[in-house]
């Protein structure tokens, strides 16, 4: 290697080194995006030659050492260059940009953990940078554009060239904890200084109420103790109850609000109203307690660098410490509209306003990225997104929620005693921060633990410390605690007394857990990869008392934390109170092209592919029906199997069936709420619960979660606001009996260290409206659903008269009889579809059509009013033509249409080419969140050979797994298939079903990485492993932002240790079979095992993955073509079946010969093709006893009801006959 290609210096005795990569350009997809960013918006001519280079920074390495392991660590040979770092000078502008943080310097962390392997037992630090050269001239207003847009809202700052010597970090010794000087002394004046200089948020009359407390004590309080008295009784002072003062009602609002206001008075008599709302929740109907559904609401910041995973990470924590199991989730956003960006920006005004766009697109996106990549993590299948867009709020929100199940658990006496210990369970402490895996990944282990029936034994009582750090969480406790912060496991040095009490941590709880389980609870945790410390135990005082370094910091009676909650009263004014359904003067073409193309129309696939909706294996509905994925669905359905997926092996499950439907649905109407939040709220609680309907639910069983999130209002007009929207739920509720059993509301709080101010007007009206969203919960045994995607031509629509009619009063017992009858109709097939309108019935319509590439011809007698004005809450039902010879003559139904096979949207004399309108609901959002154009030709007239003639989505049966598993049952002996458990691998408990079901013997092994003497222990743990087992299965995963350079080399060092490479090749000598999927795959194709059959030798050629573009989203079923079958994997071939895939799947480079070496030995199993090129999905190798593998096969659910295609269910059953050895 050339010296000028060598970067090392000597500071005060350590080795600095630094090396510089550059990356194949063609393969840079960063490279390209900012490229193609910087000249398509801002017309930055110089972009078109720019070159970006990777630099890493190795403190403890000389540069020698840096090159022996640059190909294991730093580069991808045959992808990535080094390159002289004196090209950097004499360039028109360069610009270095680093992480402000080591958390979010992946590329060190992912290198770091591999230097370890190689280089153990020395002090290394990494920090990587990336280098914008420009060769080109490059004007001062174009620089500022580059930086603003590539450092402001990001992770990144801009750093220096030169090498740097701080890498490492000192950290000086804590002081002890002060005592307040004269605290009891101070007069009431003195009192509020020293809440302004704590920052206390206990009000002064409550200062003074401690300051008695420690007068009586003849002492005064140490810091310490006053911060955790303000934490405690800020934390429990919040507002638990509101009555109603006088309420105003605007001249002009809606007679209606009026008459609800007067009979919710009536019925409330002397009741207290928050006490009366939790009456009105309880009476609707019995909660099924088996079932949570959890809501959490946060703002979203617009800086892109402090967002956080807030609202999951919550719910999943929640339903970690109470033990459930999640089961599906959903997630809804609300932004301001996007103004498009101009095209050739001349003026700094263009270009100020293109910089916003940009600005804020890159925003969402990451925003997106961040929760979709914390749910795959945590193994959550978010089955449901959506975002909203509405001028009325100038801040964005982000709601979520997750349905999960309580599992039934004999538990122990839950009671606190003296002597029971406190533990502190998490992530291990001892580790590099940057070897320790992220929150989502840690908690994912955590959750493991935690619901499962050994631990659930034992624990006493879980607290979170993410929100009120330990020793607030310890004083909750019923009973008192004694801790001692010495024992404390630590992260990191330098920490004082107050900053272990008070941190709050993502990654670890508080468990309580009875002295006689202390050594058993203990090896479980570590056995699971979780660090376990006894740090106090419950005492017979009623005090809390905590020790560090000899001196007691807190020593308080808990009777000092007991006060009680206050109340207020509130004067609603209520002015928004008058919804007007304006009727479109335009005429049929002009509105429907307008509309299918607006904001809240277009279709949201982009968005919907950045999650995962399959893991688990649960969904059976795709958000986007169709086979060409266009038409949108209205909920979510999963189907669980109670005894396997739910019951502990400990517990009998008491009824027969085994089969169960969880629906759920929402609905939210913001445009209705800026103008009258009663009207809003009326229709979210009403919709909901017909959406709920419409899918197949039963009328009897829904159950209604309202959920109402307002910001802490300070004025009577939010308050009023608050009321009239409980007023529309009231008056719903009341007009149909709907069985509302929660009322959930949340205060949103303003965080001004991370959210931008927006201007007074939009922050004053958005502050005023709440955000009300109805969400309807059902569960089902049978398997009749009605989607809201039209599957064939000739189907006839009808929009029902007798439900949530505006034009026609209905009563509630009209509605309970149409409802009934609907949904018998439904079970018994005769209703094919339905669907609730959330816009009008064109534009509804037309949506649904699409996924089919249906037309559609309206009734022409349908006057304007009946087509193009907004359609809120309208069932539509959809039949075939010898039903619909039954329902033609019922009263209370409006016939609307039917389907053709012709593509058009067909009005009268007017015809609407459905390729154009798709072309419209396509492009609306695609600048926001690209998608792959896989249907650009999607209605041509080629016959779609994957279609299973046979598939009826109404005709779904369940009972397919059971029929085949029955057959499979032979004496034979159990093949032993070994599943290795890294820190980021992901669906491990999917696997481990789909192979168990398939008849194999599953031995999961946790794979303990970090210190040199784990890794190298575990090495030999999975040595032996593999040596007792029939087959090797690598799971996929991410870690570290899902790198080829990160995940492929680790999983690729692992397989290369001698120990494992002797056990594998004695695997593959006999029988012995091997699947990679995922990141396991890109392993193989590492270490040569794919697609070779052996290891790597001098002189193979290698291939590489290279990323296919930047972070794009593609979780979806993939759509893979059987082009070969060595090995027996698949059923056949020239078949075609799909597969889902959740992430950004890799191209697959290799040399020309190596191309050559598969397509001679039929190597190359199945593809898919997206973008009009064909991509590599499976591999073998020649023996076929390895297969790698692209996509996910184990979240395959049993079918997808919305989606007539075939699925490959058989496959791991194919995978553990070829390991079936006959008893002899």
């Amino acid at each position: 290697m050339p010296l000028n290609q060598q970067r090392s210096t000597k500071i005060e005795g350590e080795n600095f080194s630094a090396i510089f990569i550059e990356r194949e350009p063609i393969h840079d997809v960063r490279l390209q995006s900012i490229k193609k960013e910087l000249y398509a918006n801002f017309s930055i001519k110089a972009a078109a030659g720019m070159r970006r280079f990777s630099r890493f920074e190795i403190h403890g390495l000389s540069i020698e050492e840096v090159w022996r392991v640059n190909y294991q660590v730093f580069s991808t040979l045959g992808l990535d260059y080094l390159i002289d770092p004196t090209e950097l000078f004499d360039q028109e502008y360069i610009l270095p940009l680093t992480p402000i943080h080591q958390k979010y310097d992946l590329k060190a962390a992912s290198s770091l953990r591999l230097l370890k392997f190689y280089y153990p037992y020395r002090d290394l630090f990494v920090r990587s940078s990336e280098i914008l050269v420009f060769s080109q001239p490059v004007s001062d207003a174009e620089k500022m554009i580059i930086q603003e847009l590539l450092v402001d809202q990001t992770n990144l700052s801009i750093s220096k060239l030169r090498l740097t010597n701080d890498l490492m970090i000192e950290f000086d010794q804590p002081d002890e904890v002060a005592e307040i000087a004269d605290f009891v002394e101070l007069s009431t004046e003195e009192l509020t200084k020293l809440k302004e200089k704590y920052d206390l948020i206990i009000a002064p009359v409550e200062l003074e109420d401690i300051q008695a407390e420690f007068k009586k004590e003849n002492r005064n309080p140490l810091e310490s103790e006053l911060l955790l008295l303000d934490r405690i009784r800020s934390s429990q002072n919040k507002i638990n109850k509101i009555d109603l003062g006088k309420v105003s009602l605007a001249e002009n609002i809606d007679p209606g609000i009026a008459a609800s206001h007067a009979q919710f008075i009536e019925d409330m008599g002397n009741m207290n109203f928050s006490e009366y709302l939790e009456q009105i929740a309880n009476c609707g109907s019995v909660d099924n307690s088996d079932w949570k559904f959890d809501l959490q609401i946060d703002i979203i910041s617009d800086q892109t660098k402090t967002y956080k995973v807030n609202t999951f990470a919550g719910l999943i924590k929640s339903s970690m410490i109470q033990g459930t199991k999640p089961i599906q989730a959903m997630r809804l956003s609300i932004h301001s509209p996007l103004k498009k960006p101009v095209k050739t920006p001349r003026s700094s005004k263009q270009q100020a306003d293109n910089l916003y766009y940009s600005k804020k697109i890159k925003t969402l996106r990451e925003q997106t990225k961040q929760v979709s990549l914390y749910a795959k993590k945590s193994n959550l299948p978010i089955s449901y997104v959506k975002e909203y867009y509405s001028d009325t709020f100038g801040q964005g929100y982000e709601i979520s929620g997750l349905l999960s199940y309580k599992s039934v658990i004999p538990v122990q006496n839950q009671e606190l005693i003296p002597n029971d210990i406190a533990i502190i369970l998490g992530a291990r402490t001892d580790l590099e921060e940057n070897n320790r895996g992220s929150d989502a990944e840690q908690n994912k282990i955590l959750q493991r633990f935690l619901i499962d029936y050994r631990t659930q034994a034992m624990l006493k009582q879980t607290s979170v410390l993410d929100h009120d750090g330990l020793v607030v969480a310890a004083a909750k406790l019923e009973r008192g605690i004694m801790l001692n912060l010495d024992v404390m496991p630590l992260a990191q040095g330098g920490l004082t007394g107050m900053d272990i009490a008070f941190s709050k941590t993502d990654d670890r709880v508080l468990v309580i857990v009875g002295v006689e389980y202390r050594h058993k609870f203990i090896s479980l945790a570590q056995a699971n990869g979780l660090e376990a410390t006894v740090i106090g135990k419950i005492i017979s005082t009623d005090k809390i008392k905590v020790h560090f370094r000899g001196q007691t910091i807190i020593d308080l009676d808990k009777s000092l934390f007991s006060f009680t909650n206050q109340s207020m009263t509130v004067n609603p004014i209520i002015e928004l109170g008058k919804f007007e359904n304006k009727e479109s003067k335009k005429s049929f073409p002009q509105f429907l092209t307008e509309k299918i193309e607006s904001m809240n129309v277009v279709v949201q696939r982009g968005l919907i592919n950045n999650f995962s909706s399959f893991i688990g294996g649960n969904n059976i509905l795709a958000q986007l029906g169709g086979k060409f994925e266009k038409s949108p669905e209205q909920g979510m359905i999963a189907q669980i199997d109670l005894n396997r997926d739910i019951i502990n092996k400990v517990v009998q499950l008491k009824s027969e069936r085994s089969k169960l439907f969880l629906l759920t649905t929402h609905s939210y109407y913001p445009e209705i709420i800026s103008q009258s939040p009663y009207h809003g709220a009326y229709q979210a609680v009403l919709s909901s619960y017909l959406k709920n309907i419409a899918m197949g639910g039963n009328p009897k069983t829904a159950r209604i979660h309202l959920f109402i999130g307002i910001h802490k209002p300070q004025q009577n007009r939010a308050w009023g606001n608050y009321y009239s929207a409980i007023l529309g739920a009231y008056q719903a509720k009341k007009d149909f009996d709907l069985p509302i059993i929660k009322l959930q509301t949340e205060y949103i709080s303003f965080d001004e260290n991370e959210v931008d101010s927006v201007t007074e007007s939009i922050t004053n009206a958005g502050e005023d409206l709440p955000i009300v969203i109805g969400f309807t919960l059902n569960t089902k045994n049978k398997n009749r659903f009605a989607t809201a995607t039209l599957s064939e031509p000739d189907l006839q629509a009808y929009l029902v008269d007798a439900i949530n009619n505006p034009y026609e009063k209905i009563s509630k017992t009209k509605m309970k009889s149409v409802l009934s009858l609907l949904h018998r109709m439904l079970n018994q097939g005769q209703i094919r579809h339905a669907l609730i309108s959330e816009h009008d019935s064109v534009s509804d319509i037309t949506k649904a059509c699409l996924g089919e590439g249906l037309g559609f011809e309206f009734e022409s007698k349908l006057l304007n009013r009946d087509l193009l004005q907004n359609n809120f809450g309208r069932l539509i039902i959809f039949v075939n033509q010898d039903n619909a010879d039954i329902l033609r003559e019922k009263p209370s139904l409006t016939y609307l249409g039917r389907t053709t096979e012709k593509r058009v949207i067909k009005r009268r004399n007017t015809e609407l080419d459905l390729a154009k309108l798709n072309h419209l609901y396509e492009t609306g959002l695609s600048k926001i969140y690209p998608v792959e154009n896989r249907y650009a030709n999607m209605f041509s007239e080629a016959t779609n050979n994957q279609i299973n003639p046979e598939n009826n989505n109404s005709q779904f049966v369940t009972g397919l797994e059971q029929s085949v598993q029955k057959k499979l049952r032979k004496k034979v002996n159990k093949p032993k298939v070994l599943l290795p458990v890294f820190e980021s691998s992901i669906g491990i408990d999917r696997l481990q079903q789909v192979l168990s079901d398939a008849g194999a013997e599953v031995e999961c092994l946790i794979f303990s990485s970090g210190r040199e003497e784990w890794t190298k222990q575990s090495i030999r743990i999975f040595a032996d492993k593999i040596n007792s087992a029939d087959a090797l299965v690598l799971p996929g995963g991410y870690d570290l932002g899902d790198q080829p350079d990160g995940v492929a080399k680790f999983l690729g060092l692992i397989l290369e240790q001698d120990a494992v490479k002797k056990s594998i090749n004695e695997l593959l000598a006999g029988d012995g079979r091997i699947l990679g999927i995922g990141n396991g795959f890109q392993a193989l194709i590492a270490c040569g095992l794919l697609p070779y059959g052996r290891y790597r030798e001098w002189g193979d050629k290698q291939g590489y993955f290279a990323s296919h573009q930047e972070y794009f989203g593609n979780n979806r079923l993939l759509e893979l073509e059987v082009i070969s079958n060595t090995g027996n994997w698949f059923e056949k071939e020239n078949i075609i079946f799909e597969s889902p895939i959740i992430a950004d799947y890799w191209n697959l480079n290799m040399p020309p010969s190596l191309w050559d070496y598969c397509i001679e030995h039929n190597l190359i199993l199945t593809k898919f093709k997206t973008d009009n090129q064909d991509y590599i999905e499976a591999m073998t190798s020649p023996d076929g006893k390895i297969l790698g593998r692209i996509s996910h096969p184990e979240f395959i659910a049993s079918e997808i009801i919305n989606r007539p295609r075939k699925q490959d269910s058989e496959f791991f059953r194919r995978f553990v006959k070829m390991l079936t050895k006959p008893i002899i």
